[in-house]
């Protein structure tokens, strides 16, 4: 039974970490694309204020 809650929770962790990431990555995106248009408003080119943006948020890859 030890060995069956163990396998189980494995899986429940894997779940809950994969939704943390994606929620993670869906605020990070929404900071990324604040700063964008924010340089965009600034007169930035498209690929220079994604540039900009991703290196003032710490150079998100």
């Amino acid at each position: 039974m030890k060995h069956l809650r163990r396998i189980f929770l494995k899986f429940y962790l894997l779940f809950v970490n994969s939704k943390v990431e994606a929620e993670l990555a869906r605020e990070i995106g929404a900071h990324l694309a604040l700063l964008e248009d924010e340089y965009l408003r600034q007169g930035m080119t498209p690929e220079d204020a994604r540039r900009a943006a991703r290196l003032a948020y710490g150079g998100v890859e």
